[in-house]
């Protein structure tokens, strides 16, 4: 909230994203603005980090109005070394993978594999501890 002009409205814990986000209008007035996810990736933005496939096909059906030019629902990977914040639609098109993550005792989900390479104009070296 330190970089962008947004208030940050927790969602319900049974809610799929995070927050809701309010873009500040000015004279007390904010405008909803999209979702916001954050995922903790725990480490450095040069490996891939897996996320749910369900969890953007979610946030994709969100419904949205976008009668602002920044109206759109976001996800946002906290690496070690950076922030990388995407547009939930840059997702869209990456080909999920039948993939258990490393010490979970599952069947097998579908995930996509985001590597901040990819996105590299959007990745910004602002470290939260």
């Amino acid at each position: 909230m330190t970089n962008y002009p947004w208030i940050l409205t927790p969602t319900p814990k049974f809610y799929f994203t995070d927050y809701h986000i309010n873009k500040i209008q000015g004279f007390g007035r904010e405008n909803y603005i999209g979702d916001l996810e954050v995922k903790w990736a725990d480490r450095p933005s040069s490996e891939p980090y897996a996320v749910p496939f369900t969890k953007i096909q979610q946030m994709l059906a969100l419904p949205l109005h976008r009668d602002l030019p920044d109206s759109y629902h976001r996800i946002l990977f906290r690496f070690d070394d950076g922030l990388l914040m995407l547009n939930i639609e840059m997702l869209r098109d990456l080909r999920p993978v039948l993939y258990t993550l490393p010490g979970v005792d599952e069947i097998k989900k579908l995930y996509v594999f985001v590597k901040a390479a990819d996105y590299f104009p959007y990745f910004k070296p602002i470290i939260i501890r």
